[in-house]
């Protein structure tokens, strides 16, 4: 990624204050890695396609992270654990950009986001038991209105709008694309 770029992002999310409001219930603790880089002049985002052997969320796209277990310092260390683990990203490769608000899911999940930048053309080793198929998507695909469209989904039985985002016959939905949207509007819209 080229420094303006990175400059850029890193200036936005440490300008703001993450939400810190205390959930109303007990959360699963998860943190993932929201991995860009810039190819050919235009910033990336590297998604995984979990495996569909998963107990949970199985086939769906998502970012390298996974649940805080007990010998993690933080959650920033459980994101970089897991996306070492998943697609082989070295966090001394990694360059924490800054933090998004945190997503709750209906699976009482509640993730902590990390923007963070890569090198580009990294050379990923994704684990075969978690991780399917790694895909890397442009910002600009993802900024394109003609790939985003708005679905009504139930969460706590309440119908939500969720976002959801499509790329070379791929899907992002979810708490993936809520993460998305908020990095795109905080970072992308209106630069």
């Amino acid at each position: 990624m080229v420094h303006s770029a990175r400059d850029r992002i890193k200036q936005v999310l440490n300008q703001r204050s993450t939400s810190t409001a205390a959930p109303k219930m007990e959360y699963i603790l998860s943190g993932v890695i929201v991995p860009i880089f810039q190819r050919d002049g235009a910033d990336h985002i590297l998604f995984i396609k979990r495996s569909d052997s998963l107990s949970r969320h199985a086939g769906q796209m998502a970012f390298p992270g996974g649940v805080k277990e007990d010998g993690d310092a933080s959650i920033l260390h459980t994101a970089l654990r897991e996306a070492h683990e998943e697609v082989g990203l070295a966090e001394s490769d990694i360059e924490i950009l800054g933090e998004l608000d945190p997503v709750m899911t209906s699976l009482n999940f509640m993730i902590t986001p990390f923007v963070a930048a890569i090198p580009h053309d990294y050379d990923y080793c994704a684990s075969v038991d978690e991780v399917s198929e790694i895909v890397e998507v442009p910002v600009a695909n993802l900024l394109n209105s003609a790939n985003f469209h708005i679905e009504k989904r139930e969460y706590n039985s309440k119908l939500i709008d969720s976002y959801v985002y499509d790329y070379n016959g791929r899907t992002i939905w979810g708490a993936t694309a809520r993460i998305v949207k908020q990095l795109l509007i905080l970072a992308y819209e209106g630069n």
